[in-house]
């Protein structure tokens, strides 16, 4: 059973769990600035609004399968999660996630198929486009374009959509809809699911966070960082005007700046492939470990 396989000295994880306090705490500076003052941030504000995950959660370290840690507990650690059994603090068995065994399984299937789906590197972020495309109904209207709205709705028609992530889609506006490729359903995510995607990528977190206490706060963390890293691109190929903020456009209207978003894909891509084999690795942990608590 889980807590069982490694034993972490109460020096070690206190220490583990101390810098990943503070390395979350330096991430999420402006994020925790902006909603101090008051003031939306269209790009950071993504990973707490879209992203259900609490800051609180993130910021509370959790060693993750197969560990156990040396009495006793900590401010650092959540009391609510852990428990003390033979002087070792083990995350609660209570807490154990069987009755979600049907969905460790589904995404543990979409996982897999984003590595086999053929990548696809034309997209050029449009999706952004598409969602402000001929409507009034815009999500950060307190951010001007960088195009008119002529010249955005020129961009989307004359360049097909070829956005493959459900989620994405279902942010379309109305008229946009028509003009994407592909009509991705959530029985059919798994289908068109592929690694290039940013939103593939950036989901990495969420696929993450939904393992959590059961995945390790590194892990997490690493799956944190790379939504960020992917939600900077996607907001910079945006039609949205994010100078100020210190997000030089990439001008997916150019040549140039097609190309440099496929850099960009291509780098996350790279980026994302260990975090995925992880996440593989820490589902398959757990759907072994469901299936023979009940045999």
């Amino acid at each position: 059973m889980i807590g069982k396989d490694k034993l972490l000295l109460h020096a070690e994880w206190n220490e583990k769990a101390q810098q990943h306090k503070e390395k979350v705490e330096e991430l999420t500076q402006t994020w925790r600035d902006s909603k101090k003052d008051g003031k939306s941030h269209p790009v950071i504000d993504f990973l707490f609004k879209y992203f259900s995950f609490p800051y609180n959660r993130l910021k509370s370290w959790t060693p993750g399968l197969g560990v156990s840690l040396e009495a006793p507990i900590t401010d650092l650690i959540s009391e609510n999660r852990f428990e003390i059994k033979n002087g070792q603090i083990q995350i609660k068995e209570s807490l154990f996630p069987k009755h979600r065994f049907k969905a460790i399984k589904w995404t543990l299937s979409l996982l897999k198929k984003t590595v086999e789906n053929k990548a696809c590197f034309s997209c050029y972020g449009l999706h952004e486009w598409a969602m402000v495309y001929k409507t009034n109904d815009i999500r950060h209207k307190l951010f001007p374009f960088r195009l008119s709205d002529k010249e955005i709705e020129n961009i989307v028609e004359e360049k097909p959509l070829l956005c493959t992530h459900y989620d994405a889609i279902r942010f379309y506006t109305e008229a946009s809809l028509p003009l994407n490729r592909h009509a991705p359903t959530r029985d059919t995510q798994e289908d068109f699911e592929q690694s290039a995607c940013l939103h593939s990528n950036m989901d990495l977190y969420k696929w993450a966070y939904k393992m959590y206490p059961w995945i390790s706060s590194e892990l997490l963390l690493e799956a944190f960082e790379l939504a960020m890293d992917c939600r900077r691109v996607d907001m910079k190929a945006s039609p949205y005007d994010l100078l100020h903020l210190g997000y030089e456009p990439i001008k997916i209207e150019t040549p140039e700046g097609r190309d440099e978003y496929v850099k960009e894909q291509s780098r996350l891509k790279e980026k994302a492939a260990p975090i995925r084999m992880k996440l593989i690795e820490c589902y398959e942990e757990l759907n072994r470990i469901i299936i023979e608590s009940d045999n």
